[in-house]
């Protein structure tokens, strides 16, 4: 998902630096979690079969309804959202003590939970897996860099804007606007 957002990134924006931090923050991967789904759809419509192929079209809107439904049954679980499973990953991990005595990690993760993680982290790999098959990626790669190629800077800037317009209206106002 960073990847593709680095599409539209210069070197000393944003972008480029909420990437250089998503390769080292769990939190920052983990807040990007909810977008998995739109790069799930560029990557499928890049491909030839999604114009072409009406059961690969209709294959990929299930999976991504079934995407949306895995990450909505571990979000109900979740009060802080997905940047909560950093915490429970920790808590998967290492031995904590509740005051009394040390708690093991296999009881300090609910078992319904780690399932559900575990059935949106296979639905996930997989659709990137499937998507990425049979020269998908290698296809991907050079229409963005025509994209890229193609776009001036009065175009990149506003299209910065139209997102930025988006993502407002989506999600609330964005702390990082395009002046």
């Amino acid at each position: 998902m960073a990847i593709d957002g680095l599409l539209f990134a210069r070197p000393d924006d944003h972008k480029a630096e909420r990437f250089t931090k998503a390769t080292r923050f769990h939190d920052t991967k983990l807040g990007m979690l909810p977008l998995f789904p739109l790069i799930i759809g560029t990557l499928a419509q890049n491909g030839p079969r999604y114009k072409n192929d009406q059961a690969f079209a209709q294959a990929t809107v299930i999976n991504l309804q079934l995407l949306k439904a895995d990450g909505n049954a571990v979000l109900e679980r979740l009060p802080g959202g997905f940047p909560d499973l950093n915490a429970l990953k920790q808590n998967g991990f290492y031995a904590t003590a509740n005051g009394q005595a040390y708690v093991a990690p296999r009881q300090n993760v609910d078992p319904t939970l780690a399932k559900l993680v575990y059935q949106l982290a296979w639905r996930a790999t997989t659709s990137i897996d499937f998507l990425l098959k049979k020269g998908n990626l290698e296809r991907y790669i050079p229409t963005a860099q025509e994209i890229r190629d193609k776009l001036s800077e009065e175009a990149h800037q506003a299209l910065e804007r139209t997102a930025a317009d988006v993502v407002d209206q989506l999600f609330g106002e964005t702390d990082q606007r395009v002046q």
